[in-house]
């Protein structure tokens, strides 16, 4: 194939936040089974860690002779939804197309974890504030750049040290 493309998908999707419920340790498991059997069909790379309470992934295709990358992409977000329709229906998939070919993951690793970001905080060290029940507000880019404008704007950067690696952009510069 001439010069074929990658795509990338990243996301997080909480159980509890969609079902009110989290994921019991045997749907974990028939998650991470169905999710191995649909990379392997797929030709997926990329990282996902499942735990009970969600997922958190990066994904990535490269374009193949009969489907390209943006495609496949967007059937594993399908297939996704065809594993558990409620959890995710709401899920917010970050879609990055269009890539060259050597930004495809060759590997694909499906981790199960205890929890899906480790901030290795208790839950009473970072208690969420009295008005609020279910963390902070989501942002637009407009808005979220306001609020870096604030004096007294804190951003916390929780990637690990994985993703901060993989989470780079064209021309980014290392610090």
């Amino acid at each position: 194939m001439q010069n074929p493309s990658a795509s990338l998908v990243l996301f997080y999707q909480y159980s509890s936040a969609a079902a009110g419920k989290q994921w019991s340790q045997h749907q974990v498991k028939l998650l991470m089974t169905y999710l191995a059997s649909v990379a392997r069909h797929r030709h997926l790379g990329g990282r996902i860690r499942v735990a009970t309470e969600g997922v958190n992934a990066t994904i990535s295709a490269v374009d193949m002779p009969t489907v390209s990358a943006k495609e496949t992409l967007r059937h594993f977000a399908q297939d996704l939804k065809n594993f558990d329709p409620v959890v995710f229906a709401s899920t917010d998939f970050k879609y990055i197309d269009d890539l060259p070919a050597d930004r495809h993951f060759k590997e694909l690793r499906i981790i199960p974890v205890q929890e899906l970001v480790f901030y290795d905080i208790k839950e009473g060290e970072a208690p969420l504030k009295p008005d609020t029940t279910s963390g902070g507000i989501h942002l637009e880019a407009k808005d979220y750049h306001e609020m870096l404008k604030k004096d007294n704007a804190v951003v916390i950067d929780v990637r690990n040290h994985y993703e901060s690696i993989i989470g780079r952009f064209d021309g980014q510069e290392a610090v």
